[in-house]
Formats: C-alpha cells, structure tokens, sequence
C-alpha cells in the first residue's frame, strides 16, 4: 500500500485548502466520488474467488470493473470542474463598455455557465452510479466487508449533494434562464430523488 501522505494527495488538499476558489467544492465532491467506487471496487474484489459468493462471482466481476471505471470518470471530472469555474471567472472580466461588448460577454457567460453546470451533472450521475453499485455490494457482496460498502454509500451520496448543489448554483446565476436551464433542473430532481431513495 502507498502512503497516504504521498505527494500527489497532499499537493490536491493543499489546492482545495488554498485561498483560491478553485478547485473547490465540486472538485471535492468528484473526490468523495472517487472514494466511493474505490470502496465498491474493493468489496467486489474481495467477494471474488470466495466459494461461499460463488453465485455472485459474474456479478461481482462486473460490477469491479465499472467502479474502476467510473473512479478514472470521476478523477478526470474533479480537474474539469477546477477549469469549468475558471472559465467563468474568465467570461464574467470581459469588457462590457460598449453594447455588442455588452452581448459578446453575455453569451460567453452563459457559455461558461453552461459548462459550470454540466461537469457537476456528469458527476452527480457517475457518483449515482457509484451509490447503485454500492447498494449491490452492501446486499451481495462479502459481508465482512458491510462497513466498506455503508462507506461507499455515504460517499456517494455526498457526492450527488455535492454535486447538485453545485449545478443549482450556476444555473441561479442565468438571467434570464435558457431553456437548457430547465432541461437540467428536471434532470437534478431525478437524480436527487433517486439519491434519496437510496440513502434510506
């Protein structure tokens, strides 16, 4: 096992706990993320090759491979949300002097919005997933291993919240709001009822 004080995890905490805003909370709710479908990935392989899961080995095999695919989803999704704030910061210093300046930094704002408020979805649904996995593990998987399962699912659903909050943010700030703005509203809420459903 690699120490947990390695440079890599120290340099990422040392950047959330800076004075810059970002990365920022949707960095670390893609983190939680990350955490959690490690959990998941980590029960599923300690389900396999035990005689007494032998009817779950397939299912166990398959779900170990999502979650480590969804950890590499989320990884690059808490960098993506660094520079999605980024680019609003960017949009929102562009001169507004003149009216066609006023219009060009207008819609460069709804852009970066735009894509402010969709990194948080992609990680509120890749952390849902996470959170249906970890619900299988916890039922399924290697009972020695509950904890790590109940781990995960707290995770994720930090995660989701985490997530959403931050969609519900950016899209606050569009006025007025596109029509894309309710589109991914109504997405949220189906997320967040499924979240709570499975928090339960």
């Amino acid at each position: 096992m690699t120490r947990m004080t390695e440079e890599k995890f120290s340099v990422i905490m040392d950047a959330i706990a800076s004075s810059s805003p970002a990365p920022g909370g949707g960095t670390a709710a893609a983190l939680a993320g990350v955490m959690a479908a490690a959990l998941v990935e980590m029960v599923a392989n300690l389900t396999l090759g035990r005689k007494k899961y032998a009817a779950v080995q397939e299912e166990m095999a398959a779900i170990a491979g999502e979650a480590r695919e969804l950890r590499g989803v989320l990884i690059d999704l808490a960098a993506e949300d660094a520079l999605a704030y980024e680019a609003v910061m960017d949009a929102y210093k562009l001169p507004k002097e003149s009216s066609a300046e006023q219009a060009r930094r207008e819609e460069a704002v709804e852009k970066a919005l735009h894509g402010a408020a969709l990194v948080p979805l992609r990680t509120a649904k890749a952390a849902l997933a996470v959170m249906e996995q970890a619900a299988v593990v916890a039922t399924r998987g290697n009972k020695n291993a509950l904890t790590d399962a109940s781990v995960a699912q707290l995770l994720g659903s930090a995660a989701v919240r985490g997530a959403l909050m931050n969609v519900t943010v950016n899209l606050l700030a569009l006025t007025p709001q596109p029509t894309w703005a309710a589109a991914m509203d109504e997405q949220c809420q189906s997320i967040a009822a499924r979240e709570r459903e499975l928090s339960r």
